[in-house]
Parts: structure tokens; sequence; C-alpha cells
């Protein structure tokens, strides 16, 4: 059972509604991560990352479409048999979607920026890889208001060690330009967003400029990404940005590490900043164990909701790292603390996006559960950050493969509903078990069958359920697959 370490909350439980919570792991045998995630237009998911479990035995990026339950939709693999890694990913204006990352099977040399475009089935519709004769790295992408795509990352190959790489690009993935920046020592840029007069904002570390060995560096640039302004925030030791996102009042929210000299501890660090870059407040959030602030947003409400990866060395939950999530009013004050047990092993969060329900979703990596050596780990929060106490593990080849040989009739129902197993795809011979649960993961039914024919059903009546989302699993020695099931009175 997932515990909480600290729960926090000063803010009258009666100001936000309840809604849907998950935490749910997806996964093959193999090493499969998350890197980024996003609320589609329909309500649902896509999730993108890295997956070596899958076709070509190399790293592929892949995309994951979920519902708004965490049930899925589809998986595609957008890989050859070279290497590919996706760091970022975003619905785009025509419904489909934007991955950037890296390749080592590019054009120029060692590994390259890759940007690869898809339809709203995840289907392939173009791929360009950008960079030098050293490696470049893409991790951060975002479309920008005239239908191209502003890319942000890393460079070896141009200029003196490690330089920030800022690519502009059109609609389908030609460059427009492309700018580095950094000095005699190495910068890194981590997270890209264009701003409301047409330019663009990066953050990351400098190791040139500032007063540490690291400081996080924010860059501003014009329409032409030529730098406006330049601002570095630091200590005497390592501070490095990894997020960056223009705030309501115009000025910008900054989530960032900073290392202890002393202690060799990662700490939170935010930072609120004017719109010229001038510091307005920033938060330093100390602990027992290590802290890293992966990404921070800001709600229309004002409220900041942030989230990252406690790593302890011997583990909060058993394992190395775990997660934590933070709500900060407009002040940087905090009002709302969670700091999960996880499991046994690593369990990690790399990206964050706040729902339409002023909830928080979030994607990242697991080593605690499912079969795999890494799963890919989807987390649901509602605006008062409660969730639920135990994932939920659902194989991706199992529910892939089965998704279309199992099918509900009449969905949404009010009375009864049948469930039509495809036996003749599926040959099982044996015992298949179901179970109906709300969404709080409450058992309502449950029962095990024998089948044998090549066509198979049964029915459950949902006669004075409450009107909702319910979800029916059913398992066999060989799969596992789940179905939203609608009950409407």
């Amino acid at each position: 059972m997932r515990k909480m370490i600290l729960f926090l909350l000063l803010i009258p439980f009666a100001a936000f509604s309840q809604q849907i919570t998950f935490e749910i792991i997806y996964g093959g045998e193999g090493y499969d991560e998350a890197r980024s995630i996003w609320q589609t237009t329909d309500g649902g998911y896509i999730v993108s990352g890295t997956s070596g479990s899958y076709p070509s035995g190399n790293s592929d990026v892949f995309l994951l479409k979920i519902d708004s339950v965490g049930a899925i939709q589809w998986f595609k693999f957008l890989g050859g048999t070279d290497l590919q890694a996706g760091y970022s990913v975003q619905q785009t204006s025509d419904g489909g979607f934007i991955v950037a990352g890296l390749t080592d099977a590019g054009d120029f040399g060692g590994y390259d920026v890759y940007l690869m475009k898809t339809d709203v089935n995840g289907d392939f519709l173009w791929s360009k890889t950008y960079g030098g004769a050293d490696w470049d790295f893409g991790y951060s992408v975002e479309e920008t208001s005239d239908n191209g795509f502003i890319i942000g990352g890393t460079t070896f190959s141009f200029g003196k060690g490690e330089q920030m790489y800022l690519m502009k690009t059109d609609a389908v993935g030609d460059t427009v330009w492309t700018k580095t920046f950094g000095g005699s020592d190495d910068e890194k840029a981590k997270c890209v967003r264009q701003t409301s007069d047409g330019g663009y904002v990066l953050v990351g570390y400098t190791e040139t400029y500032g007063a540490g060995m690291k400081d996080v560096f924010i860059l501003k640039t014009d329409v032409d990404g030529d730098s406006v302004w330049a601002k570095m925030f630091g200590h005497s030791w390592d501070d490095y940005g990894t997020f960056i996102e223009q705030t309501i009042d115009d000025g910008y929210i900054i989530s960032a590490s900073k290392v202890d000299s002393a202690t060799n501890r990662h700490d939170q660090y935010y930072i609120k900043t004017d719109g010229n870059g001038s510091e307005q407040w920033h938060q330093i959030f100390t602990a027992a164990v290590d802290d890293k602030a992966m990404i921070i947003h800001q709600r229309s409400d004002g409220v900041f909701l942030s989230a990252g990866t406690a790593e302890s060395g011997n583990g909060v939950g058993g394992g190395e790292a775990d997660y934590f999530f933070l709500m900060m009013n407009g002040n940087g004050y905090p009002i709302g603390f969670v700091r999960t047990e996880g499991g046994q092993k690593d369990d990690v969060l790399h990206s964050m996006q706040i729902t339409s329900d002023k909830g928080i979703i979030m994607a990242g990596a697991s080593e605690s559960y499912g079969d795999g050596l890494t799963q890919i780990y989807v987390v649901k929060a509602d605006s008062i950050l409660s969730l639920l106490n135990d994932p939920v593990i659902i194989g991706i080849d199992d529910e892939i493969i089965n998704i279309e040989t199992i099918g509900v009739y009449p969905n949404p129902t009010s009375d009864i509903f049948s469930t039509y197993i495809n036996n003749s795809e599926l040959n099982l011979n044996g015992k298949l078990s179901y179970t109906l649960c709300d969404l709080q993961g409450k058992v309502l039914v449950q029962d095990v069958i024998t089948i044998s024919n090549s066509t198979y059903s049964f029915s459950i009546s949902v006669k004075g359920f409450t009107s909702g989302l319910y979800i029916l699993s059913i398992s066999s020695e060989r799969f596992n697959a789940k179905k939203k099931i609608m009950v409407h009175h």
C-alpha cells in the first residue's frame, strides 16, 4: 500500500471539487521510460519517451495515447533499427503530435537532434534531424504561433564545449534559423517556451557566467532568436534550471535544483521573476533527502503546482528515488505538499502538466512495479493533490493485442451490459476472471468463469449503480485487458 509521509494542506477542501485520480504502470519486459506527457483535446493524454522492450531491439521513441481514466487507446513505436529517444511531446494545432529528442541515425555524426511529426492517430508523417559533427540533443519542443516549431537543447558541435542550442523550423520541420549561446565553459538549455511577444525564453544552466560552479541561466530572445537579455541565479555551488514558463502577470516561474556545498544534497529551488527577468522572490525547500524540482506550472487561479523526485540514497520507500508534489500560492508560500513512499526501487517523475480540472497529470519511470526493468509511470492527481493508494499495472503488449477481441454492449448502459470475447482469436481454454470496479478501485462485481467456445459472453447488472465511469478488468494466464463502462440513468 502506498503511504504518504507528509501531507500538509491549508486551503479548505470545500474550495475544490474532487476529480478522477489514477496511478498506472505500463510496459513490457525491457526498459521503458516516459519523459513527457500532454493533455489532449479529447480529454485524454499523450505520453512519449523511450522504449527498449519492443520492435527494433534497440531504443525507440514511443507514443502512448490513453483516455481520461488511463485506459490505453493506442501505442505506437516510431523508431528504426538505430537508437532514438523521445524527450518532449505536444499535441499540435492539426490534432497530431510533435516529438523532440535524439537519434544516432542522423546525417551529421554522433547523436543529432530528432524532430518527428505524426497524425492524430500517432501514424508517422515526417522526421528531421539537426546538428553537427559532434553530439546534439533536443530536450524541449513547442509549436509556435506561426504553426512552426521551436526546439531547445544542447550542442557539442558548435562553439567551445557544450552550448545552448535553439532551432526554429517551419511547419514541416525545415530549418528557419539556428542559434547557439554560451561562453568559454559549458551551457545547457533544458526547456524553451514561446512568450507573449512572439519571442522565446530558455532555461538551463551556465558554467561561464554567474557566481557558482553552475548557475541557473535564463535567456530571453526576440522572434528571430537574437538575445534580448540573460539572467543568472545561484549560490556558491551548483544550481541548475529544469523548466520555465510565462506566468499570468507576464513574468516567469522557474523550477531548479540547488546543491548544498556541505552535504552535496539537492534542494528544491523556485524563482519568480518579472517580465525582464529580475527576481521577485525565490524559495528553497530543504529536506533530509535529495529533492530535485523537475517542473512547475501556474494555474489560472494563480496557484503554482510543482513535481519532482526525492532521492534519498537509501530510499524513502525502500528505493533510491520516490516522487513529490508541491502546491504554492502566488507568493511562493507552500500550501500543499505530498511525498510518497513509492515502491522498493526507483520511482521518478520527468514531466507534469496542469489538467483542465485544475489537477495534474505526470509521467516518469518506475522500477518498483511491473515485470520490466523500468516501466512507464503515469500519475493523475486532483486539484488538491490527492491520488489513489495503489498503482494499476498494465502490460502494453497484452492490452493492445486484446483491445479488438473484447466487446461491451450496450455502453453506456443503465441496466445490464454484456461482454463478448472472440476466443477464436485469443484461443483461450480455461479459467477467466473479471472484476468491475469504481474509479477509486473498489471491487463491485467479481467472478471466475470457464471459457472454451469460439465466442463467449457474460452479463453484469448495474442496476442501483450511480451514474459515472467504471472499469471492467478481465484476465487469464495469457492476457489482461481493461474496458471503460459508462453507467447513465
